[in-house]
């Protein structure tokens, strides 16, 4: 099995990337600093998957691979992920699962977002001595990275950290938890934001709010980024011991006895936030690996409740029909199970309260019907 990787982006003359080849056969032109930013991101660290918004998704077995990936999305101006955690990818090659950085995604309104990211790019400098980076989504929110040596570690020990920062900058709400979680994927530096037509940017904390949206939208100041590992946050990581951590790695199969009466209420029950975590961690490996849908019948069944979901509170139509795709795509092919209530008590508070909402309201509009059929077969 394969050791750790080293404790940083250090690139070999066989896995440079060659920015004059690229140009020549693909014919495709962007900024060095964009090339230099994707290969910093990366950290060396391959095979990693790439997944564009649409289609199959692609491992990058090298530096070239990755850039000539970043590249053709840029140029299509598509969207380009990769993974966060590339040694939990399948034939990684690792004796054990690792991590090497921790991050925190903030999911709110854009100057809600901003405000958090402050506090807790401060917490993180005064607390931890860690320089993060930071990057800009390109619509609302904001990612904050700290790097660190490998280390093995449940995921759910992150998720904890996350909660505690979380409870001591009072951000906890704009927290997106499905971050923590084995093949999660993350936007690539200076990739587009198909909803804005913006870019993920670097950036740094000194920007206002116009600077940030200015450089997203025409990158002129190339922040750049710097892999500075931190030792307090890995000593912190490995001495968190949750409560609930699953050893395993491999994708965990549905329960036969499990009970989702709860997600076929709730499909007759739109909601106006959490769609896209509801989508993603609920209703297309319910669909797909519970009821064994087809993907195209699936689709139809999510296309006509987002729809729904959209008279409440408008959608990106065209993102997230794509979004769903995706996702089915997803849970095709790893074949996990949709979370149970618990789970998401635990997880994502948020979504949590979300979907007890919905669920009420279903409760409660079933039972007008039931009154209503009552006093018409009285009359």
């Amino acid at each position: 099995m394969t050791s750790f990787p080293s404790s940083g982006p250090k690139f070999s003359n066989q896995n440079q990337f060659n920015e004059t080849k690229v140009l020549e056969a693909g014919k495709i032109r962007f900024p060095t600093s964009f090339s230099n930013t994707w290969l910093i991101h990366a950290k060396n660290n391959y095979p990693r998957e790439c997944w564009p918004a649409e289609g199959q998704y692609f491992v990058a077995k090298s530096a070239d691979d990755f850039v000539n990936f970043c590249a053709k999305q840029y140029d299509e101006i598509e969207e380009c992920h990769t993974s966060l955690y590339p040694s939990t990818i399948p034939d990684s090659g690792y004796a054990h699962p690792w991590v090497d950085q921790f991050i925190i995604e903030l999911d709110g309104q854009l100057e809600q977002s901003y405000s958090a990211m402050h506090r807790i790019y401060s917490w993180l400098r005064l607390k931890l001595n860690a320089e993060p980076r930071v990057y800009f989504s390109g619509h609302r929110s904001f990612h904050i990275f700290v790097d660190f040596l490998p280390l093995v570690i449940p995921f759910e020990s992150m998720a904890e950290l996350a909660r505690q920062i979380g409870r001591e900058t009072e951000t906890l709400e704009l927290i997106d938890f499905q971050m923590y979680h084995a093949r999660k994927l993350s936007r690539v530096p200076y990739s587009y934001n198909t909803k804005t037509a913006r870019l993920c940017v670097p950036v740094s904390i000194e920007w206002s709010v116009d600077e940030i949206i200015k450089e997203s939208s025409k990158p002129e100041r190339f922040a750049g980024i710097k892999i500075q590992n931190n030792a307090r946050i890995r000593e912190i990581l490995a001495s968190i011991k949750p409560e609930h951590t699953r050893t395993r790695t491999e994708p965990r199969r549905v329960r036969a006895k499990a009970n989702f009466e709860w997600i076929e209420q709730l499909l007759q029950q739109p909601v106006k936030d959490g769609r896209h975590r509801l989508l993603w961690h609920v209703l297309a490996p319910y669909l797909i690996n519970v009821r064994k849908l087809s993907p195209d019948q699936a689709e139809k069944i999510l296309q006509e409740y987002f729809e729904k979901c959209n008279a409440v509170r408008r959608l990106e139509p065209h993102s997230f029909r794509r979004l769903i795709r995706y996702y089915l795509r997803v849970a095709e092919k790893d074949g996990y199970p949709p979370w149970r209530l618990e789970t998401i008590e635990r997880q994502d508070p948020q979504l949590f309260a979300i979907l007890k909402e919905g669920l009420q309201n279903h409760a409660k509009r079933n039972q007008s019907n039931i009154v209503r059929q009552q006093q018409g077969a009285v009359y």
